[in-house]
């Protein structure tokens, strides 16, 4: 689930967080300085989950039937990166892909060939 803080998208691992870090300001009656280290120390946990966060996954399965070329990228036309996001989410089903890797191959082909093999390869948001 996504919801919309002051024009930013967050996921639902942020917006629980949030829950958790208002409900501690409103249980907790301090002294001021006592509330800026636990508002300094919340933005920092925030920070952190919003910063190792991904939004896209990778899901990867033998493809089966007949399939289009035209549906299919080469495992050597992704770049490095892309690359390591795909055989990861080979071994495991599913991979993270990191904010700073195109999601672009797998929106715009729906398998890739890999290894003599073609792959379904599909991102979904968390």
């Amino acid at each position: 689930m996504k919801y919309l803080l002051g024009g930013v998208i967050i996921d639902n691992q942020v917006a629980i967080s949030l829950k958790v870090f208002a409900s501690v300001l409103l249980i907790y009656h301090m002294d001021r300085v006592h509330l800026y280290v636990l508002v300094a120390g919340g933005l920092i946990v925030l920070a952190g989950c919003a910063a190792t966060s991904s939004p896209e996954h990778l899901h990867v399965q033998q493809a089966d039937g007949n399939i289009s070329a035209d549906n299919v990228v080469q495992f050597d036309e992704l770049t490095p990166a892309q690359q390591r996001v795909f055989k990861d989410a080979l071994q495991k089903g599913i991979a993270d892909v990191p904010n700073n890797v195109s999601i672009d191959p797998w929106t715009h082909y729906r398998y890739v060939k890999y290894h003599n093999n073609t792959y379904e390869a599909v991102v979904s948001t968390a």
